[in-house]
């Protein structure tokens, strides 16, 4: 779990970040008048009562930056549901802003190649109103601590038309590897999708 706290203000736009404990997790400070509101900041497993709010960011995400075909509520309750059930398989990262849900993350996967467990970053996503505070860096720089197991890389997708994402991701040290190509199958019929 990363926790931090976040200073909202009403006005202009000094930003720093501030360590708050030997995790690297940090707290974005932005002093904007005097009148300052605390928010707590945290990336933290999602848990079964974030799924109304997890379904409702994925559908916003995939409204946002289509995928090859839409995803549906279903869909993703039953990847929530597969998480939880074999944990082995990855899990939901939720950012919890002052105990409301603003943004998540799927976590996942092995590599051979790169000898070892990879930390993919299936989906990432924050929403509209948080977004611009820091919070996908501080997840994407702490992913280690976040997957909570040892790993040899972290990686993650961008969609081509997606620069201000790719922008940060080459930033916080990502970089192309290979070329992934997919070839989709008609779903089992007893996936529920």
């Amino acid at each position: 779990m990363l926790r931090g706290h976040q200073l909202v203000g009403f006005a202009a736009d000094e930003t720093e970040s501030v360590p708050l404990c030997p995790t690297h997790c940090r707290r974005q400070v932005i002093l904007q008048s005097p009148l300052v509101a605390i928010v707590e900041m945290v990336w933290r497993d999602g848990v079964p009562g974030d799924d109304e709010a997890i379904i409702a960011l994925c559908l916003e995400l995939n409204r946002e930056d289509p995928g090859p075909a839409p995803v549906t509520e279903q869909q993703v309750q039953r990847t929530l549901n597969e998480l939880r059930s074999r944990p082995i398989r990855g899990k939901a990262v939720v950012l919890d802003l002052g105990a409301q849900v603003q943004g998540y993350v799927l976590i996942s996967f092995w590599s051979n190649e790169l000898g070892g467990e990879v930390c993919t970053a299936d989906e990432i996503f924050v929403g509209q109103e948080a977004r611009g505070h820091g919070y996908a860096s501080t997840l994407l720089a702490n992913l280690p601590t976040v997957w909570g197991r040892p790993m040899v890389a972290s990686m993650l997708e961008s969609s081509p038309a997606n620069d201000r994402a790719a922008a940060l991701y080459r930033r916080l040290g990502f970089e192309g590897f290979n070329t992934a190509m997919v070839r989709r199958h008609p779903a089992p019929e007893n996936s529920g999708t």
